[in-house]
């Protein structure tokens, strides 16, 4: 009997105040004094009550139902603690060591993940430009199950890995490095056109240095790590 009547009362409390009462979801809308949950289930009257997502995008009023309120705050409806995949920075100044781990995108950066599932090496043998990636599919395909979302770096990796489709950076990085070894080539053969009255034995001796020099290379493109311009973000003039 007391707990009906403590139940009443709260109820009648509830109403006073117009709020809409949570049947599952721990998400609240505060609007002025009255709070309105994204469940359809509500103790307060018909015209109080705000509908939750499960309606049409037009279901939203501008204006609180209320007169004389305003919308002071509002809570989204999408968790702000997700688990992601992404690449952690482990090695040292101008030679950088990657571990992929699973992490929560609240986690701060130096703070350690959830679980490890790989790592890359960018420059095991930057002339001729190697990687050396280690990754565990089962663990990874685990935590892809459970709703984890890979960083834009960890999906072009696991797509050239042939785990995922082959992201649209990596085809967009493929087709600008093309364009630009194209205009290199084509560049190096005015050169050596507009220098076509040299010598022979300079001739040999620069055909010599162009095959010491990796720089030279028809490949070297590419390899220009953080030197201007960034073509491979902005494209090619």
């Amino acid at each position: 009997m007391t707990a009906l009547l403590n139940c009443s009362v709260l109820k009648r409390s509830l109403l006073n105040v117009n709020i809409t009462f949570l049947s599952g979801s721990s998400h609240l809308f505060w609007i002025g004094q009255a709070f309105a949950s994204s469940d359809s289930l509500s103790i307060c009257p018909g015209d109080k009550c705000v509908p939750g997502p499960d309606r049409p995008s037009s279901w939203w009023p501008h204006l609180p139902l209320c007169p004389g309120r305003r919308v002071v705050r509002m809570f989204p409806i999408r968790s702000r603690n997700r688990t992601r995949i992404v690449l952690v920075r482990e090695g040292c100044t101008n030679r950088p060591f990657f571990t992929i781990q699973v992490r929560s995108n609240l986690c701060e950066t130096k703070a350690q993940g959830i679980e490890q599932v790989g790592s890359w090496d960018p420059f095991p043998n930057k002339d001729h430009g190697e990687q050396l990636i280690a990754l565990n599919l089962k663990r990874i395909a685990y935590w892809l199950g459970r709703g984890a979302e890979p960083s834009t770096r960890v999906a072009e990796l696991l797509g050239l890995a042939g785990f995922l489709p082959v992201h649209p950076r990596s085809y967009l990085a493929a087709h600008r490095t093309r364009l630009a070894t194209e205009a290199f080539l084509r560049r190096q053969h005015n050169e050596q056109t507009a220098e076509s009255e040299t010598t022979e034995p300079d001739a040999v001796a620069e055909v010599n240095e162009s095959e010491s020099d990796v720089t030279k290379r028809p490949d070297s493109v590419w390899r220009r790590g953080k030197e201007p311009p960034w073509w491979w973000y902005i494209g090619l003039p």
